[in-house]
């Protein structure tokens, strides 16, 4: 269950980041590393994400999508 809710999680959040084109072309996400903790009683979560990036080329500035 909580694989599933990570899934659905990851492809709601992560994906129209992706698609709106955040990141510039020499840089590509090559993994994601979430964790949600949800706290049923409160009906709140906490959670984090770690994202591991490819830069192809140097650059001084990658600016992510934190909406």
């Amino acid at each position: 269950m909580k694989l599933a809710f990570a899934v659905g999680l990851l492809l709601t959040v992560s994906t129209p980041a992706l698609a709106a084109g955040s990141l510039p072309g020499n840089v590509a996400p090559t993994g994601y590393d979430i964790t949600v903790d949800p706290d049923a009683r409160a009906l709140t979560f906490t959670g984090s994400e770690t994202v591991t990036v490819d830069v192809k080329t140097a650059t001084d500035k990658i600016t992510l999508n934190a909406a």
